[in-house]
């Protein structure tokens, strides 16, 4: 069975750089991250990854990326109801008023692009 083609909706643009040919970039935060993997999600889409992976909270880190497939088919329930519950969860995180050095922006854009690239190797 062939694998699925892929599409990685992120806001890092390490990820964007490092796998320019299976990327949707999205302008934003980790709100606007999973918005994006919910609407894909209801075009038909299936989660790869868990958009809650990783041990950094969502509401602390800048970055998120999350892998769904690429090929359409009907709505997978079950990968709606994962990024509804990230949804739900995200909003009842209090948002940390933290402003980062680029030197932290960059220690959360390689821990997000390593569990990508992580990801993509199993």
């Amino acid at each position: 069975m062939p694998l699925p083609k892929i599409l990685i909706v992120t806001n890092n643009p390490d990820v964007q750089s490092e796998h320019p040919d299976h990327v949707m970039f999205v302008n934003g935060g980790v709100f606007e991250v999973f918005c994006a993997v919910r609407d894909m999600i209801h075009l038909g889409s299936r989660l790869i990854t868990h958009p809650m992976s990783g041990s950094i909270k969502p509401n602390v880190t800048p970055y998120k990326s999350v892998i769904v497939t690429k090929d359409k088919a009907p709505m997978n329930y079950q990968s709606l109801q994962i990024i509804e519950d990230a949804i739900v969860t995200f909003n009842k995180m209090i948002k940390p008023n933290y402003t980062y050095n680029e030197a932290t922006l960059d220690d959360f854009r390689v821990i997000d692009l390593d569990i990508i690239n992580s990801a993509m190797t199993s």
